[in-house]
């Protein structure tokens, strides 16, 4: 296998695509290296430094850290650890997947408390980490405040996209929990609440925008409790529960935006 080097780190050859620019593994296989171009515009580029200062500051041990990032001839770089495993590769947990998602809403409220939106919350963004969860996926952040970042339109994946999002609305605390809800369905039960019908992106994003969320009959009720008060989250610019009391609060209304199915 030829290798070349990124900075101070060796990869293999043949990147993939990626939100920042490309994807690669470094030789040894525990790192990712993303890569953004210094010659991309130059809003992008810029976004991609604010976040990585912003997520600098940030020490969770649900989200998921950088290791590394620098400038190599024209190419901005950021290392993160390579996870064991990835929620979008393993098998429906049932009522099990309460657990690894509460992580995931930890670290969605680390996000949420430094005024960071996450975007792009869907299965393959969450990892295990030895016998930590955490929440990655960080391309997408929005910066909310002076010296922000903003970004609009349907990003992320149409499984756990928000259909506030779909119908063209920036992106809130309320659609990323909303997110985390879809998300811990998927988990549960190995179906989205908008399930794909054999159909184009454009069909699928507009019976988002246009249907109510599914949740099926299979859905333990506990885990169905948690996603409804999750679905419910989306057109809430702040809503009134953290994502982790969303998941885990009782209280909470449970009047549903779903149906079930």
């Amino acid at each position: 296998m030829s290798v070349r080097r990124i900075g101070p780190h060796r990869v293999a050859d043949g990147p993939t695509p990626s939100v920042l620019g490309h994807r690669f593994r470094d030789a040894t296989g525990t790192r990712i290296i993303e890569t953004t171009s210094l010659r991309c515009d130059q809003e992008r580029f810029e976004r991609a430094l604010r976040r990585l200062e912003v997520l600098g500051q940030l020490d969770s041990p649900n989200l998921v850290p950088i290791l590394d990032a620098g400038v190599d001839d024209d190419l901005l770089y950021v290392v993160t650890p390579s996870p064991d495993r990835t929620a979008d590769a393993i098998r429906p947990l049932g009522a099990a997947a309460l657990d690894p998602l509460r992580s995931v809403a930890a670290g969605l409220d680390v996000l949420h408390e430094a005024g960071v939106l996450h975007r792009d919350l869907q299965l393959r963004h969450v990892g295990w980490y030895g016998a930590e969860v955490r929440l990655g996926g960080h391309g997408l952040l929005d910066i909310i405040g002076p010296g922000g970042t903003h970004g609009v339109g349907p990003i992320g994946a149409a499984d756990t996209m928000a259909p506030s999002i779909v119908r063209g609305r920036s992106a809130t605390r309320g659609s990323d929990i909303y997110s985390l809800g879809a998300a811990l369905h998927l988990l549960a039960v190995g179906r989205a609440v908008h399930p794909y019908r054999n159909e184009s992106l454009t069909a699928r994003l507009q019976r988002i925008a246009g249907e109510s969320p599914r949740i099926l009959d299979d859905c333990p009720a506990v885990v169905r409790q948690a996603v409804i008060r999750a679905l419910d989250a989306d057109g809430q610019g702040s809503p009134d529960s953290s994502a982790v009391e969303t998941l885990t609060d009782a209280r909470h209304s449970t009047h549903s935006k779903g149906t079930l199915a």
